[in-house]
């Protein structure tokens, strides 16, 4: 993906690269289409980072999702995660870590109007049968050893799996008043870039802290996605 996405720059203006559960969404704020929006950041700028907030189904207070409704007319609730705030928008050539998380540019733009939104706690219920079925498939590697496809959470048993998304349930809401203010974030993202050793070469890791707490997505967001 990284050789793939390098060869883009030769030819486009700007490369994205996400996972398919991974979604940018400008600040509705900023009266501009997207792509408009990144063509003015400046070219000096070489890689933009979004700020990481996953969608977190609070089944007390919200349905199972209506696939015939959009995403914030129906979950209101995220929580930061600097894991998911990745440098995903380049204009360079670029070699990324694993699933995007890191890269070998080791400059950070946390840009203070977008978001990546990542789906994978969108819904109780479709995340449960996902991972069940994640845990079915496995393989035999050389050693004769049982191998669970996946990485990360995928693999964890289902009881695991659902003590971490009952934990969701009773994180605070709005800890500090703040709002859908994150500016603070944003700065710690910057400062935590910092150098990893790699097997292959260096790379440019974001620390992966999580918020403490939920926010409450502004209505603004209601139509984006």
């Amino acid at each position: 993906m990284s050789d793939y996405c390098s060869d883009l720059t030769k030819d486009h203006d700007r490369v994205i690269f996400n996972d398919v559960d991974e979604i940018i969404v400008l600040d509705p704020d900023i009266d501009t289409p997207l792509v408009d929006y990144l063509e003015a950041v400046d070219t000096t700028t070489r890689v933009i980072t979004p700020l990481g907030l996953e969608i977190i189904h609070m089944k007390a207070r919200e349905n199972d999702y209506d696939y015939s409704r959009g995403m914030f007319a129906q979950r209101k609730f995220v929580r930061v995660n600097g894991w998911y705030s990745k440098p995903c928008i380049t204009n360079i050539p670029i070699i990324w870590g694993p699933d995007g998380h890191g890269s070998s540019y080791g400059e950070i733009y946390v840009d203070p109007n977008l978001y990546l939104f990542h789906l994978k706690w969108f819904d109780d219920k479709f995340h449960k049968d996902r991972h069940k079925e994640r845990l079915k498939q496995r393989w035999i590697n050389k050693k004769g050893q049982e191998i669970i496809v996946g990485a990360g959470s995928w693999t964890w048993s289902e009881r695991t799996y659902q003590i971490v998304t009952n934990g969701f349930m009773r994180m605070p809401i709005d800890l500090h008043e703040q709002g859908f203010e994150f500016t603070d974030y944003r700065k710690r993202l910057k400062e935590s870039f910092t150098p990893r050793p790699n097997p292959v070469r260096d790379m440019y890791l974001i620390h992966g802290f999580r918020g403490n707490d939920l926010r409450i997505i502004p209505e603004k967001f209601i139509g984006t996605i």
